[in-house]
């Protein structure tokens, strides 16, 4: 039996992958839909894996509003997903994104702190500047600043995504709502 996980992008397949690999759980089938919302192409894959009997989950940002962003999720699904089958990043109950979760189980936490100094610093020149700053970009600048270059070629990736457990702390309290998600679903439905 498999487990089908939408996810929004290839990032947060890459750190669900590594995750899902250090609680040794048997690695699902992990769909990236491109951006943070359903579109026909995500449906048509939803309807095809129920059609399987296979197990839908989802798993996206919050970004600015919980409630909206679940709301808005189930009415896209046209309902092949039930609120327990969601999980909003970074808790399942707090706004924000994957990378407010990484940001909080950063081993260097001090480096994620330098972003945000950072971003105030270009803030202080023009309010402006600031805007075009994103979270995204400090998670690239944190797996930099560790040694693992932001390159796509193919041995800076592997690299990248190897180096989830060894930069992030897998047992940080912060994962403890993710890590409930994914067990409840493994256990009733990989038994």
């Amino acid at each position: 039996m498999k487990i089908n996980i939408f996810v929004e992008g290839k990032h947060d397949k890459e750190f669900l992958e590594q995750y899902l690999n250090f609680l040794k759980l048997p690695n699902a089938n992990i769909i990236p839909c491109g951006k943070n919302h359903l579109d026909e192409d995500a449906i048509s894959k939803m309807e095809e894996v129920k059609d399987n009997n296979e197990k839908i989950l989802l798993i996206f940002d919050t970004d600015k509003n919980f409630n909206s962003t679940l709301e808005r999720i189930k009415k896209e699904s046209k309902d092949l997903l039930q609120d327990e089958n969601i999980f909003l990043f970074p808790n399942n109950f707090e706004n924000g994104e994957l990378e407010t979760l990484l940001f909080a189980i950063a081993k260097e936490a001090q480096i994620c702190q330098c972003f945000e100094n950072y971003k105030k610093c270009i803030e202080k020149l023009n309010p402006q500047y600031s805007k075009n700053i994103h979270k995204k970009s400090a998670r690239f600048a944190y797996f930099e600043a560790l040694g693992f270059s932001p390159s796509n070629d193919e041995k800076a990736k592997k690299a990248r995504k190897n180096s989830y457990a060894e930069i992030f702390d897998f047992n940080h309290i912060a994962l403890k709502s993710l890590k409930d998600f994914l067990i409840k679903h493994y256990n009733s439905y990989c038994k």
